[in-house]
């Protein structure tokens, strides 16, 4: 979809990718994997694993400061600055209060504040051609994350492939019964519609067009399918319909724009048959989530009032409102890293179950200001992104933030650890696609000249 097509002169490579890069693909396999190590492999390998991984986003942090990629007259960079004081000052306030332990205000810390800095970084150092090295990564992993899901969903529940970090059957989702719901390589089902939701932008943008040099048309049809099979086989409901409305999102963007790609009737057909081929490969799967997704609707719109359960992502519970505090309850106390170090801490989430429950009831007035921003972000990133695409034909940043747009307010991002990794991860390449965007633009035009 883009206007120019990059040179290959310019195609990055591993020893070629800025060392941000190289640190977010391995906080992204850390991310990605440690469910599998969990399950697998090593039972008690969460706080090793959770170690290394905050390690290297501090260690990424410092290195951003050594190199003076941070530069505290910046907006961005005053920005968060007062966001960090200011959350130390908070969590001062709660500890003193006797809220929560020093260990959950850490916990509350890495949430509310650590990881954003290193989604600054990636506005500061990454370039146009590393952000497509990290979505040709991104888009190799579905290659391997579905076939295992569709291993996960044909298998019986109490299978090995369908084993729970922990090895408790109880904790073992099932969609409807003997059909689970999959986890690919992640301890919760959580985290695989989350990595579902990472990805979208990368199918999104191969769909309108995105690395026709590096990514060749069988290929590119292969992982888009195995994309749309993912989410099918995924159990999720909000997995489905977030996809659906991510597709639509794209066809009228490309509506308004006036950018629908001119397919010639060759690649039409070419299209058409690899769907048919991989429908007709798939059909015992298709036939078996079909029946277990229209299952999982019915009894969920039976049970509970759907348009009343949006509201409540969005604006937050009659019951967090009715007991708001100016102070809050406790930074941290709503993440799932703080069960056992918090008194009322239950097999559930504490604090609320949706984003912005945990979110006002944590930080209160603080936890207030903290989703204004993320309103902010999204609308001048939406914005951003939308002037590149209507203007210069590119999609990439569009896609990105089409994403953040949904996830960042709605998903467990102060809550729970993998669904937090992968929306701070998306939120850097959402920063970096925009502030490396009129760099790449001079690129292109010398490349015309």
């Amino acid at each position: 979809m883009s206007t120019i097509s990059s040179s290959s002169a310019n195609v990055v490579t591993w020893r070629s990718l800025h060392p941000v890069g190289k640190f977010f693909i391995a906080i992204f396999l850390i991310a990605l994997f440690e469910g599998a190590v969990r399950k697998w492999i090593w039972g008690s390998a969460t706080i090793p694993l959770l170690g290394l991984r905050d390690l290297i986003v501090v260690c990424a942090v410092f290195w951003g400061f050594r190199y003076r990629y941070f530069d505290a007259r910046a907006t961005g960079e005053s920005i968060l600055i007062f966001w960090t004081l200011l959350i130390f000052v908070w969590l001062a306030i709660q500890m003193l209060s006797g809220m929560q332990p020093p260990i959950v205000g850490a916990i509350g810390f890495r949430f509310w504040v650590l990881y954003l800095w290193f989604a600054l970084l990636c506005a500061k150092a990454l370039n146009w051609q590393d952000i497509e090295y990290l979505f040709k990564i991104f888009a190799l992993t579905l290659l391997f994350m579905v076939p295992l899901a569709l291993v996960q969903f044909m298998s019986p529940p109490l299978s090995f492939i369908n084993k729970q970090a922990g090895g408790d059957d109880q904790l073992i989702f099932i969609v409807i019964k003997d059909i689970v719901r999959t986890s690919g390589t992640f301890s919760f089902t959580a985290g695989y519609t989350t990595y579902l939701a990472f990805v979208t932008p990368v199918v999104l943008w191969l769909m309108a067009g995105g690395l026709k040099d590096s990514v060749k048309p069988l290929l590119r049809l292969l992982i888009i399918g195995l994309f749309f099979v993912g989410v099918l086989i995924s159990g999720s409901r909000g997995a489905i319909i977030t996809t659906l409305f991510f597709t639509g999102a794209w066809f009228f963007a490309l509506l308004l724009a006036n950018k629908i790609p001119k397919l010639s009737p060759a690649k039409m057909l070419f299209g058409l048959a690899g769907f048919v081929v991989l429908f007709f490969l798939l059909f015992p799967v298709m036939e078996r989530s079909y029946e277990a997704n229209t299952q999982r609707f019915e009894s969920a719109a039976a049970s509970e009032d759907l348009g009343g359960r949006i509201i409540g992502m969005y604006m937050g519970s009659h019951e967090t409102w009715e007991k708001f505090a100016f102070f809050g309850y406790g930074i941290g106390a709503g993440a799932n890293a703080s069960r056992g170090f918090m008194p009322e801490t239950n097999n559930g989430f504490l604090l609320g179950e949706n984003e912005i429950d945990r979110t006002l009831n944590e930080g209160g007035i603080v936890g207030l200001l903290l989703t204004f921003f993320k309103w902010l972000m999204i609308i001048a990133g939406l914005l951003s992104a939308w002037r590149i695409f209507k203007i210069n034909n590119e999609f990439l940043p569009l896609s990105i933030w089409l994403v953040i747009a949904v996830q960042l307010p709605t998903s467990s991002v102060i809550g729970q650890l993998t669904i937090h990794a992968f929306i701070l991860l998306l939120l850097g390449l959402g920063f970096g696609s925009l502030a490396c965007w009129q760099a790449e633009k001079k690129r292109r035009q010398g490349l015309t000249k």
